[in-house]
């Protein structure tokens, strides 16, 4: 048998590039992605009858190049391989041919350092991946089959996309798998190579040379795995160190060349953040750990049910490191991050304040909620499946606004086999959503539609009893917009506004002229003007001018409280620290104010602030620019404790 680097004839004369539709996916948030498939692979291969949690083990490691079995033929195919690109496709100047030009060139350049980087997944307490001669095996649907997945119809993965991310984090467009497994009584092991690239020729000349754009190490006539590597240098990226492996040994590792993914340095907490964003449950309910060993013991960092409340910590390192690299999206991560904090407080036996209910729907079986109802929560929903999270959004009506509820948060899962099936039917290939349009027949479409149905009514039925807000006066501006209120007459004040409401009577809102407050503790329209009304629960009113209504000490133009919608307060560390969030609905600078929100209104006076966004408040207001439609997350820090419900307002600002 001849080991090596061999991309097959390829007789069809056909041209492949460099571009996969399905690793389009993994492109954005590479290392997230890679390593949420990665963890869904281990979850899916996990022993029958073993108690003991999967374990995934993530590694970075530097290898010297010429320990990559076969170097100088891998070499010779990417030479073959850009000079094939060249010759073949000479007019061609687009992206694609760019690109592949460009990905050759670093590539035979990053084969000349001495040292390579090398990405590592590798499992434990799991099946491993078996290997035969036929086309079943899973080891051959990993490394062979393409859109292809053996996996049964309930698990995690099952499009067969997701051994394509260790690809998209390989500069070198190579990976190797390396997998023990038991048949029998009898231990084996299995490693093979493979390179995705695009056509290639031995001779540019010669079309008979042509070569199929993948490529395999291991048997160089079958095109098979390897059981055994002589070379001790090579040992690397086998799952197994021994030629007889062992029962400890059974598991798999992949292993990704030329690892592109840590140019931020953050690679490990990127990996922890796959974990912790996705994969909460799981860890939670000792069904998973995560451990991320790197080149240094700093880089060294362990996931499981006792220290996951640790990484959930805002103020910790691994948040702090993650929100700095998100950049302009850090302020809607760290909502994020919150929340899901959020989530995995309701898996906890200790939470008093968390109602279970036990779920007995007619298509998807035992399920089951959690639900916590309290101020500053962000009235949302995670729907989980098999201890990962899916989504927090469905496509059935009634779960899209909750503005008529108190603020939660909540979590459904499917406890039934036959459920979980039929979700997994609606799920896409990411992951990501359920869709009762994905199904493949239409009966499994009508089933669908109805579980997804049954499940929002009883969410919805649910929330009605628990988090169902109290009648009141006010009128949610936001909400009667969306709901397709009219609007008639115009709003000098003369007369007034009257709004068709499509299922209820008809409500008059009031449009006012406001004489300008001098300071947000004088309620606008006390003075020298009609009386206010408020229209919505952030404090947002709409003003129009009036030629009676005076600036004090200015100019005479109005100043003006700005309209916000989907105003949220998450808790911070302290009772004394909260993060705001809202979207203005509007482009300008505005002073920002807070008041404590009571039965009758808001406080007389704004609460005191210690800090805005860290930064020490100079006065009871925020300045800033705002621009419409743009979400908006700010940190403030109190004086004093404060666990009470929130108002803001925005008060434009107009300078001379």
């Amino acid at each position: 048998m001849t080991i090596g680097w061999e991309h097959p004839l390829d007789a069809g004369a056909g041209w492949e590039g460099l571009n996969d539709g399905d690793m389009e996916h993994f492109i954005d948030d590479p290392i997230v992605k890679s390593a949420r498939e990665g963890i869904q692979n281990s979850l899916d291969a996990r022993a029958n009858g073993n108690d003991d949690p999967v374990i995934v083990k993530f590694k970075l490691i530097d290898i010297n190049s010429a320990d990559i079995p076969n170097l100088n033929e891998l070499i010779y195919n990417f030479k073959h391989a850009l000079a094939s690109q060249k010759y073949h496709k000479p007019n061609d100047l687009g992206s694609t041919a760019k690109d592949t030009i460009k990905l050759y060139e670093k590539a035979l350049e990053l084969l000349k350092n001495d040292k390579v980087k090398i990405f590592q997944i590798e499992d434990f307490n799991t099946t491993g991946m078996d290997w035969d001669e036929g086309k079943e095996s899973p080891f051959f649907n990993y490394i062979k089959a393409r859109s292809y997945s053996s996996k049964p119809e309930d698990a995690l993965g099952a499009f067969g996309i997701g051994k394509l991310a260790p690809f998209v984090v390989s500069d070198l467009r190579t990976v190797f798998a390396s997998s023990v497994y038991k048949i029998g009584n009898k231990i084996f092991q299995s490693t093979q190579g493979k390179s995705k690239f695009s056509s290639l020729y031995d001779d540019n000349e010669e079309s008979s040379s042509q070569r199929t754009a993948v490529g395999y190490w291991g048997n160089k006539t079958s095109y098979n795995p390897v059981s055994v590597i002589n070379s001790v240098n090579h040992r690397w990226m086998q799952k197994s160190k021994s030629d007889e492996p062992k029962l400890k040994d059974i598991g798999t590792i992949i292993s990704s060349l030329g690892f592109n993914g840590n140019e931020d340095g953050i690679w490990n907490f990127w990996v922890v953040e796959a974990v912790l964003m996705n994969f909460f449950q799981s860890i939670y309910d000792q069904k998973l750990e995560i451990i991320v060993e790197g080149n240094t013991p700093s880089d060294n960092l362990t996931v499981n049910h006792k220290t996951i409340d640790m990484f959930f910590d805002p103020e910790g390192l691994t948040a702090q490191k993650i929100k700095k690299s998100r950049g302009v999206d850090s302020q809607n991560w760290m909502e994020n991050f919150l929340c899901t904090r959020d989530f995995l407080d309701l898996l906890k036996k200790d939470s008093n304040d968390v109602e279970i209910f036990n779920l007995h729907l007619p298509e998807l079986g035992h399920c089951l909620l959690r639900l916590k109802v309290a101020d500053g929560l962000n009235q949302r929903i995670c729907f989980s499946r098999d201890g990962m999270k899916i989504t927090e959004k469905i496509s059935a009506p009634g779960l899209s606004n909750f503005k008529s509820f108190m603020d939660f948060v909540a979590h459904f899962e499917c406890v039934n086999p036959k459920g979980n099936t039929l979700l997994r039917g609606m799920e896409n290939p990411a992951h990501n959503s359920w869709d009762w349009e994905r199904p493949k027949n239409i009966e499994d479409k009508h089933r669908a539609k109805r579980a997804l149905k049954e499940l929002a009514d009883k969410i919805r039925e649910i929330l009605g009893k628990s988090a169902k807000k109290e009648v009141s006066e006010a009128k949610d501006i936001d909400l009667m917009i969306k709901y397709g209120f009219v609007f008639d007459g115009n709003d000098n004040n003369q007369g007034s506004n009257r709004e068709i409401h499509p299922f209820k009577n008809p409500v008059n809102i009031e449009m006012i002229a406001v004489k300008t407050p001098s300071s947000p503790s004088k309620k606008p329209g006390k003075k020298g003007g009609n009386k206010g009304v408020n229209e919505e629960k952030n404090g947002s009113k709409k003003i129009s001018n009036s030629s009676n209504n005076k600036q004090r000490g200015g100019s005479g133009n109005n100043l003006l409280e700005h309209q916000i919608h989907n105003f949220r307060s998450v808790k911070g560390s302290t009772s004394k620290d909260i993060t705001i969030n809202f979207t203005p609905k509007f482009t300008g600078k505005a002073d920002l104010y807070l008041f404590k929100s009571q039965a009758d209104g808001k406080s007389e006076k704004p609460i005191i602030v210690d800090k805005w966004n860290d930064l020490p408040a100079t006065q009871k207001t925020l300045r800033q620019e705002y621009v419409n439609g743009e979400r908006c997350a700010i940190k403030v820090s109190f004086k004093n404790s404060f666990n009470g419900s929130l108002e803001i307002s925005l008060i434009s600002v107009q300078e001379n």
